[in-house]
């Protein structure tokens, strides 16, 4: 009667393990700082760009925010987040005419990474009467560079 008892409680221990185990495998890691949220940030001549990374179950969606700073009326835009293992999330702006100075537009696209340390540039082309542009903006996390 005490092996059956020793028995079933090991189980139970085992049961329980798993249980934890499971529910905590669908979560972002806690240990890497780069699978935590964060606000990464770039500016150039033309443009403010944000990309926003949430947790999301076991990865971090990625949403970018774009802001046009110069009066000029926009054709066409598309928006580009470069990732440093050769993966990238592109996003065509898909009304041009809300590029605005002081209007920010949150893109429709997003993106699931595993952190966001992999992310250092943003590319943009757009085009304004004939003429294309292509520019690449350094983001950074603003928040852990402040951090002593």
């Amino acid at each position: 009667m005490t092996r059956k008892r020793l028995v079933l409680s090991a189980l139970s221990l085992v049961v329980a393990v798993t249980a934890l185990t499971a529910c905590n495998k669908n979560t972002v890691s806690s240990n890497d700082p780069g699978a935590k949220a964060a606000t990464l940030q770039g500016e150039s001549e033309h443009w403010k760009v944000k990309v926003n990374y949430t947790p999301q179950k076991s990865k971090l969606q990625e949403m970018v925010t774009v802001e046009y700073k110069v009066e000029e009326r926009v054709a066409e835009a598309a928006v580009t987040v470069v990732h440093a293992d050769g993966t990238s999330l592109v996003n065509s702006v898909v009304e041009p005419s809300l590029l605005a100075p002081s209007q920010p537009i949150t893109l429709d696209k997003k993106g699931e990474v595993a952190s966001w340390k992999g992310t250092d540039q943003v590319q943009i082309e757009w085009k304004v009467g004939d003429q294309k542009t292509k520019e690449y903006i350094t983001v950074v996390n603003k928040a852990a560079t402040a951090a002593p």
